[in-house]
């Protein structure tokens, strides 16, 4: 499944994530997934984890998105995606 990965460097890009959530959580580097739901119904699949990590990135633009502070790589996705 291809979905736009909002990468904390602020480049975003179409990736073949997978299908289930442990293939995604392998395509954002995360050990622990979380959804964040967005204003227009979209949704963001999130690193839980990325402040327990060394150095953790802001991703400024995921943030914006969320208005809420957002680490790591994000998933952009909507309802009914993920399996």
């Amino acid at each position: 499944m291809n979905r736009i990965v909002i990468r904390a460097d602020g480049k975003n890009e179409v990736v073949n994530v997978g299908k289930g959530w442990q293939d995604w959580n392998r395509a954002i580097n995360a050990d622990l997934g979380c959804i964040v739901m967005l204003p227009d119904g979209s949704q963001l699949w999130c690193d839980d984890e990325a402040l327990c990590k060394g150095n953790p990135v802001l991703n400024a633009t995921a943030s914006l998105m969320t208005g809420q502070d957002i680490y790591g790589d994000a998933i952009l996705f909507n309802r009914g995606d993920i399996q």
